[in-house]
């Protein structure tokens, strides 16, 4: 639809097998998000091509935590505050990713949008932060720690 090759995949609804992340290779695509073990990319090993997992954290995502009604715009802004001050602190030594899920008809409400606008303002007055896309951060790991992760 946007006539750039698909660079990541999260499956839907959060679904996936233990065949996903080799399908997902075989299909040429360079990251999976469906794993939820880490702060930073890592290698998966696939029977065929390369593969790396990106953090995706289902406790700052607005469809789980406002979606469901596990919170409101409050909440979500405290959470991704002090989410990002703990990960902040550890990139001193080692670089981390925070993942903020959005789904524009849940964040986007006019009663919720002010609390994202402020935890995104909080994120820009740090030095260092990185604002980047999955590809991105994709191409930035592959370039730079892939080969020395899987030689380990």
């Amino acid at each position: 639809m946007t006539g750039k090759r698909l660079r990541g995949w999260f499956s839907p609804a959060a679904s996936n097998t233990l065949r996903t992340p080799d399908l997902v290779a075989e299909a040429g695509i360079d990251y999976l998000c469906d794993l939820y073990h880490d702060d930073q990319p890592t290698p998966i090993r696939v029977r065929q091509g390369r593969l790396i997992s990106l953090p995706y954290q289902m406790d700052l995502n607005d469809a789980v935590m406002l979606g469901a009604g596990a919170g409101e715009g409050e909440d979500f802004l405290r959470t991704g505050v002090d989410m990002f001050e703990t990960l902040y602190a550890e990139s001193a030594t080692q670089p981390r990713v925070m993942c903020v899920a959005l789904h524009p008809y849940i964040m986007g409400r006019p009663q919720r949008v002010r609390y994202l606008e402020a935890l995104l303002a909080h994120l820009r007055r740090h030095e260092g932060v990185w604002f980047a896309t999955g590809a991105e951060m994709a191409d930035w790991y592959l370039a730079q720690h892939y080969d020395a992760a899987m030689a380990r």
